[in-house]
């Protein structure tokens, strides 16, 4: 037997085991063995350059920081990068076969559905594309949700998607990267709570001022005219009545400032305050429950809180026409939370037109909750009034003692 044919099977050996440099030197024959040998070492140098490019676009698919995630047709997971693996901290065996949406978390918009509608709506036909093959074009499609983690966390991303097309392939795959969000969300929270605080501390200022020096003369002014009431003027006694009032409204307005119970005495006081204050001639009724092993939260916690349900109980008047409206303070020790309900009885709205017309006050209310890493769900319906249920974490929202 030609030695060559040894030389060749231990050639494809040292392919098979990536050693893609080896190589048979051609006898002076020249014959069909010798142009058989030629072909397998091309063969060799083609491996070569095919592994190199591969490697090249591994380091480069697992070196990125952002999450990059490769979808079929059918919104399944094939590939996924290093930086997925880690943040998401799920192994990319146990990744790879899930379908994306179960990465999302609950209550979010069906990702898949919106990456393949976007995708349709902003860019032509995949078929039309086909000449592109194993190439990624624009998207215009990206969006931003929340993943969760083994661990049950949630990582707030911005994601981008793409079509990727394959050769020979009909239908096309799908790229998301997905830039993580934390540390932008982190700041914005801080940028928020910032504002919310110097407001409050503001408002603080000017309920102290108001008390201290404006209360104090209409204080005198009232002995005064109470001490001359004894010739009973008319003119005197109506003076009196009237400074009765404005006494009346300017403690009503240092309350809705800052109410000195919630600094002295926690918000669940305050929140009792607040209702009888609002509670009166019979024409709205309360009812605040509170847990016994709710937790106390650190002051400025409480403020956003008591904010929220100052506005919710005014809009629930002014505008949902509410006779009724329930408060209850509770905490969630499994989801460690703690959790606010507020219901009232009113006309209701459409949440649907309101969130797309993104009002003010819905606007505050989410902003005072995530500026906390919290979560608030508004329900609301015509003719059957409105609820929100408020959840926000307990750790390092707990009143420092």
């Amino acid at each position: 037997m030609d030695p060559r044919f040894k030389k060749i099977n231990d050639l494809l050996i040292d392919y098979s085991m990536g050693m893609f440099s080896s190589r048979i030197e051609l006898t002076e024959k020249l014959d069909e063995i010798d142009s058989f040998i030629s072909g397998i070492n091309m063969l060799g140098e083609e491996l070569k350059t095919t592994t190199i490019s591969r490697n090249y676009f591994n380091n480069i698919f697992h070196s990125v920081s952002d999450l990059i995630i490769v979808l079929n047709e059918k919104g399944i997971i094939e590939n996924v990068n290093r930086s997925a693996v880690e943040k998401l901290n799920i192994p990319s065996s146990q990744l790879i076969g899930l379908k994306i949406d179960q990465l999302v978390e609950s209550g979010e918009k069906p990702l898949f559905q919106f990456i393949r509608a976007s995708l349709e709506q902003n860019t032509a036909t995949p078929g039309e594309h086909q000449k592109k093959s194993a190439s990624v074009y624009e998207s215009g499609c990206e969006t931003e949700l929340k993943f969760r983690t083994s661990a049950d966390a949630v990582i707030p991303l911005a994601c981008s998607a793409t079509y990727l097309l394959r050769e020979g392939s009909e239908k096309p795959n799908y790229l998301l990267t997905l830039r993580d969000l934390t540390r932008q969300k982190e700041i914005e929270h801080l940028v928020i709570r910032t504002i919310n605080d110097t407001q409050e501390k503001e408002r603080t200022r000017v309920a102290k001022d108001l008390h201290d020096s404006l209360g104090q003369q209409l204080s005198a002014v009232k002995f005064y005219l109470g001490s001359l009431q004894k010739s009973d003027e008319p003119v005197l006694r109506k003076s009196n009545e009237a400074l009765t009032a404005m006494m009346t409204e300017l403690r009503n307005i240092c309350f809705n400032l800052m109410p000195k119970t919630l600094e002295q005495f926690g918000l669940i006081e305050a929140v009792h305050e607040l209702c009888r204050k609002t509670e009166f001639k019979g024409l709205f009724e309360f009812n605040i429950r509170t847990e016994k092993s709710f937790p106390s939260l650190n002051k400025s916690l409480e403020i956003a809180i008591f904010r929220i349900i100052q506005e919710f109980i005014s809009n629930a008047i002014k505008h949902g026409k509410a006779t009724k409206i329930k408060i209850l303070f509770n905490h969630d020790l499994k989801k460690g939370k703690v959790k606010i309900e507020l219901k009232e009885n009113g006309k209701g709205f459409d949440i649907e037109l309101a969130n797309s017309s993104a009002g003010m006050g819905l606007r505050n209310v989410r902003s005072r909750v995530q500026s906390y890493n919290g979560e608030v769900k508004i329900s609301s319906a015509e003719d059957k009034g409105t609820a929100y249920e408020i959840l926000i974490p307990m750790q390092k929202n707990l009143h420092s003692k």
